[in-house]
């Protein structure tokens, strides 16, 4: 199903590759989640059928630990995020002088959220690379809940 991508649980995302924006027509939201593993599998059945339907979904990222989606999502990246969405820079050197940032610190972040595949680059001028976003809104979806029985007895039975 090219309309989504799926991760279940805290599987290697490094080790994934995502296409670039110029291979799949991509919707407009990109949908950032942190739910249980089974609870996002049910929604990306839900999701499946929908597209199946013709209907247009958001791409969805799910990670099984909100931490994770939190160290991923610093204040500086969010910044980094809008300015791109905002007006695609030239480079990352331009991006960089744009957010008054050191370049090193701009292109690491902007590789680190490439490899999740938020950002993508492009061949730009020379050995440049363009960040672009193909999304129109990026939505952040975090659930947290009380431990039920079940999580407490398998917390008890494997500490």
């Amino acid at each position: 199903m090219t309309n989504e991508s799926d991760h279940d649980g805290d599987h290697d995302i490094e080790s994934l590759e995502f296409p670039g924006p110029e291979e799949v027509p991509y919707p407009p939201v990109l949908r950032l989640t942190s739910f249980p593993s089974d609870e996002h599998h049910e929604g990306t059945l839900d999701r499946a059928e929908r597209w199946e339907a013709g209907e247009t979904v958001p791409h969805v990222k799910n990670f099984s630990d909100p931490t994770r989606l939190r160290k991923l999502l610093t204040g500086r990246r969010i910044e980094l995020i809008r300015s791109i969405m905002d007006s695609q820079p030239e480079s990352i050197k331009q991006l960089a002088q744009r957010l008054e940032r050191g370049t090193r610190q701009v292109h690491d972040d902007v590789h680190l959220l490439e490899e999740f595949g938020i950002i993508h680059l492009e061949d730009g001028k020379g050995r440049a690379r363009k960040p672009t976003i193909p999304y129109e809104r990026i939505e952040i979806d975090v659930g947290i809940e009380a431990p039920t029985a079940d999580d407490s007895d398998r917390a008890l039975a494997s500490g």
